[in-house]
């Protein structure tokens, strides 16, 4: 094998000059075959329909125990939960918050009768509106970046906008009712620590009357 005076072998340079003398010979088929691509993807690009998106931000927080803490009886865990913003991607994207969008805005009936096959079931509009939706997290912040895909802009820019409405109203039902329990619990406590303090007031007020009755009788 021939070496060069740096110590690098030839056979790499002769590979590239047997490539770009092909190169050379086959350009004319390169740039028509290159012109074709483009041409073609330009062409599918403006058959497919247009899709607009629409992005609603929304401040998460997770319920820290001074907020609910002391009125549940259920355990708190601690504040900081690295899995907290994953949970909230789960319940924007559950029946809990999704069905009453669809009802909202009669999601069923209009994209029935945009693709055909007459009025589509919760369900079946639940499993569309899941692959047009794409939650996300701002970096190194509590924010959601909710973005909604649809043909239609006004439909893409209500859909994000319901689904935030909803999601709040379910975050806040949630809270009041476990506000609701608590205070129910605190109550239920506060009935006992009544009972007990007058079964002991009871017990005292028996306990003086024998001392008083036993006192009597020693004066006679």
């Amino acid at each position: 094998m021939e070496y060069q005076t740096n110590g690098q072998p030839t056979d790499n340079r002769l590979h590239f000059l047997d490539y770009w003398r092909i190169l050379r010979l086959r350009k004319g088929v390169i740039f028509v075959n290159f012109i074709f691509v483009v041409l073609v993807a330009t062409f599918v690009t403006y058959l497919l329909p247009k899709t607009f998106k629409s992005t609603v931000r929304m401040m998460v927080k997770k319920d820290t125990a001074t907020d609910i803490g002391l009125l549940s009886s259920a355990p708190q865990g601690p504040d900081f939960d690295p899995f907290f913003i994953l949970t909230q991607f789960e319940r924007l994207q559950s029946s809990e918050v999704l069905y009453p969008v669809i009802d909202k805005l009669e999601l069923g009936r209009v994209w029935g009768a945009r693709y055909g096959g007459g009025e589509f079931t919760r369900q079946k509009t639940k499993g569309l509106l899941e692959k047009r939706i794409d939650p996300s997290q701002v970096r190194n912040t509590s924010i959601i970046a909710l973005t909604v895909y649809s043909e239609d802009k006004k439909e893409a820019a209500d859909i994000a906008n319901t689904i935030a409405q909803i999601y709040a109203e379910t975050r806040e039902k949630n809270r009041i009712t476990q506000v609701t329990r608590g205070i129910a619990k605190m109550r239920e406590k506060l009935v006992d620590s009544n009972n007990a303090v007058a079964s002991a007031s009871a017990a005292v007020k028996k306990l003086r009357d024998e001392i008083g009755r036993a006192s009597c009788r020693e004066r006679v």
